[in-house]
């Protein structure tokens, strides 16, 4: 059985209603996938020009001071152990489990 397209319908495409769903889905996932890289490099071009500015005001300095750096590394490892507190909290509050039915 064949079937021909009526001509009041034009050179267009004749989607039902799940493929134009799909359709819509794909373009609209497309977007967004787009967006978020467009936004994500702006973010990155944006610390990369910060830490730039950064770098030339410490070198213009002949470096890093003493007390700098002690600040730096002391941030670092607070942000290391307040993360480290965080992953442990999360452990006690969720409950890893596997569903025998689908692995």
């Amino acid at each position: 059985m064949t079937w021909d397209k009526p001509a009041v319908l034009g050179d267009g495409d004749v989607m039902s209603p799940r493929t134009f769903a799909a359709k819509e889905k794909a373009d609209a996932d497309a977007l967004h996938k787009y967006t978020n890289h467009r936004k994500l490099a702006a973010q990155a071009n944006a610390h990369a020009e910060v830490a730039d500015k950064r770098h030339a005001i410490e070198g213009a300095r002949g470096g890093m001071s003493e007390k700098a750096a002690a600040t730096r590394i002391q941030a670092t490892w607070r942000m290391y152990e307040a993360r480290v507190l965080l992953l442990s909290m999360a452990e006690k509050l969720f409950k890893l489990e596997y569903d025998s039915a689908t692995g």
